[in-house]
């Protein structure tokens, strides 16, 4: 389920651009659902002389598998801020007036911070290119990183705290960490700041 509202969050997200909503919608269905199926589908065979295990995975495996075999699925937070993304822009496209404080309320921008620099802590103490790596860490340490991460969220934005605490109830009979923290979230997360950041420094550049 997550790797289908990450897909379908990202789409509604990067057709923002479109104004018209018929042709919005019709270019989200289309890629949503080519995103489930490979090229060999429809019999199409890319040329593959060199050999290209890039052309071979285009070729014979769908989008949405390729993701999943490469980076597993999404976090149950991630799943859940798609899910937020997805009614979001839903409510705005279709009943904006019915539900205009949800429209009004946006995830505080620190919050991408904060996934940012725990998600680094956890992928380099996984490399060993940390001085600790937590995913192996005892239990009372892991307890301790989470209660870290979900309080920096709550004196943030408490709505991203409930969707951690959420999130957490989930994945207690698995891996916690894998639950809160995935490399999907983490690349938005780190463009997102990126973007915010250059939109912030240009404004800056233009008023001097």
């Amino acid at each position: 389920m997550g790797i289908y509202c990450l897909i379908l969050a990202s789409l509604l997200y990067l057709s923002g651009f479109i104004i018209n909503k018929k042709i919005k919608y019709t270019f989200v269905l289309l890629f949503f659902t080519l995103s489930f199926i490979s090229l060999q589908t429809f019999g199409i065979e890319l040329a593959n002389k060199s050999h290209s295990l890039a052309l071979d995975l285009i070729s014979k495996y769908s989008l949405s598998l390729i993701l999943y075999s490469f980076f597993s699925a999404p976090s149950y937070l991630c799943t859940l801020l798609s899910l937020y993304v997805i009614f979001k822009i839903l409510v705005r496209d279709f009943t904006p007036n019915k539900y205009a404080n949800i429209l009004k309320y946006k995830i505080n921008p620190l919050c991408f911070i904060v996934f940012v620099i725990f998600g680094l802590i956890l992928f380099l103490g996984n490399l060993n290119l940390f001085i600790f790596d937590i995913y192996h860490a005892n239990a009372i340490n892991i307890a301790i990183f989470v209660f870290i991460f979900i309080a920096s969220l709550y004196f943030i934005d408490r709505f991203c705290a409930i969707l951690a605490l959420i999130a957490l109830f989930f994945s207690l009979d698995s891996n916690i960490l894998v639950g809160l923290m995935c490399i999907y979230l983490w690349l938005f997360s780190v463009f997102y700041i990126f973007i915010k950041g250059f939109i912030f420094i240009k404004g800056k550049i233009c008023k001097e």
